[in-house]
């Protein structure tokens, strides 16, 4: 095995977090906290499941049979990773090369991105997929209680990749992220996660406003905005508007003038990037719906 550093704050793909647990004492008990510090998402009702990727193992202990916390540790793949291999592109010379690593060459490929939070990501994502298709057993969960904590009780210290989500209002799911900060038997992680929000504004030349005087038969253009959510670790993403015509409004329907929907400077094309779907009789309230939107993601 080889020695490895510490590693360092972690700041991971938004379905999931790395942690590592060090324990001072034999006797810890050890423990992942998730923290939320969002009011408009909630954790209760939600699971979170750890997984121990590595172990670790000391060199030293001090002369009471307990860890000692300054001792040189080193990691190694847990056993149910064994067979756990990831494939990823490096530059040599001036050639892209594919390389695939598996094992103790996995724990030393790690080691090195841990200032790499996009190549984390990555690496994290593939991670959980393929826990998913083999029905990997975690090694600890917790289903909240409370809309902004919970922790995960473990038996042993290790590389921890810790899954889970928040809801938002109206029971609609969205992805958590989470981050490490320390390095601890227990372990603190916060839930990096927020709702969507949406801005609707009413479109009068180059003004955007909230309110408006408007004669019968007149045009009321509106413009409805949102913060396209972070994607990472879906592999399609179904978006989705709802709204609902004010008194005295009728929805224009027509395909060219009724809706125009921009991602960035793209305009999407009606029946083949979205639908709309009227849902009421009076025809007052519609949704609107982008099937994948991961295919605009950046």
């Amino acid at each position: 095995m080889k020695k490895m550093k510490k590693f360092a704050s972690i700041l991971l793909a938004l379905v999931m977090a790395m942690a590592l647990t060090v324990p001072a004492l034999a006797d810890d008990e050890f423990s992942i906290t998730i923290q939320n510090q969002k009011e408009n998402v909630s954790m209760q009702g939600n699971t979170y499941e750890a997984y121990k990727l590595f172990d670790v193992t000391y060199s030293s202990t001090d002369s009471d049979g307990t860890t000692d916390s300054n001792a040189a540790f080193y990691y190694s793949i847990a056993p149910k990773f064994a067979n756990f291999s990831y494939s990823y592109t490096a530059t040599e010379g001036e050639q892209p090369v594919t390389k695939t690593v598996q094992g103790a060459d996995l724990v030393a490929y790690v080691s090195t991105l841990t200032d790499d939070s996009a190549a984390l990501n990555t690496f994290a994502e593939e991670v959980l997929k393929w826990i998913t298709s083999n029905n990997v057993v975690n090694d600890g969960e917790v289903t909240a209680t409370m809309a902004n904590s919970a922790t995960i009780p473990l038996n042993s210290a290790g590389y921890y990749l810790v899954s889970g989500k928040v809801t938002a209002a109206g029971d609609k799911t969205v992805i958590a992220a989470c981050s490490l900060d320390t390095v601890a038997p227990k372990e603190t992680i916060t839930v990096k996660a927020d709702a969507p929000t949406i801005t609707k504004k009413i479109v009068e030349g180059n003004e955007r406003v909230d309110n408006a005087t408007s004669d019968v038969g007149d045009v009321v253009n509106f413009e409805v905005t949102s913060k396209v959510p972070v994607m990472t670790g879906y592999e399609t993403y179904t978006y989705t508007v709802n709204d609902t015509m004010s008194s005295g409004l009728t929805l224009n329907d027509d395909d060219e003038a009724g809706f125009v929907v921009k991602i960035g400077g793209n305009i999407l094309d009606r029946g083949t990037d979205y639908t709309v779907k009227k849902e009421d009789i009076n025809e007052k309230t519609f949704e609107l719906t982008i099937p994948d939107l991961t295919k605009y993601e950046a």
